[in-house]
Formats: C-alpha cells, structure tokens, sequence
C-alpha cells in the first residue's frame, strides 16, 4: 500500500518508476510520475492497464498490482 503524496492539494498518487531507453541497453533515469487513471500524457491509462489499480481517497492511499 502507497500513500498519496500531501505535497499536492488535494494530495495526489506518486510513485517513483524507472524509465528504460526502449533501444539504448542501460540508459535509463527514474522519475516521480502523478497516477492518473483519467490521462494519456502522465502516468495514465496506457500504463495503467497493465496493472490493478485500486485507489482509496478517503484514506488518502492506493495500491498497485501485478496481476
């Protein structure tokens, strides 16, 4: 379980990923990216349904699984 992240108002979903050059063995950078299971452009709907994405905002946490 991964806590939503109070620096943002409201507080939102991060997590930290790695990025991976899909040509360039081992060029790779990781990076803070924002949950949005509405968007294409952030970490959105492209990379998400790849996953069971459960969000509970009145708890402010979410998980991220595998299946």
């Amino acid at each position: 379980m991964f806590h939503y992240d109070p620096d943002f108002s409201p507080p939102a979903p991060m997590l930290e990923i790695t990025v991976h050059h899909p040509k360039t063995a081992g060029l790779e950078t990781e990076v803070r990216a924002q949950l949005d299971p509405g968007s294409d452009a952030i970490l959105g709907r492209d990379v998400l349904n790849h996953f069971i994405l459960t969000l509970n905002g009145k708890d402010l946490t979410f998980e991220l699984q595998d299946p």
